[in-house]
């Protein structure tokens, strides 16, 4: 039928020094030009959970 019994998964939380840090960075970049874009090697997305579960438990 479809069923498939999966294992909740614990997720990192986001720290304040983290989030200060990505920050910085996203502001570092906002202007950046599809050329400099180009230039970054782009992997996996990560998922991060800033609060709790994402309901997928």
């Amino acid at each position: 039928m479809g069923f498939h019994g999966r294992a909740t998964a614990s997720k990192l939380y986001i720290t304040k020094c983290n989030a200060k840090r990505w920050m910085q960075l996203c502001k570092a970049r906002f202007h950046w030009t599809l050329e400099q874009w180009r230039c970054v090697l782009w992997s996996d997305e990560v998922c991060f959970s800033v609060w709790q579960s994402d309901g997928c438990v």
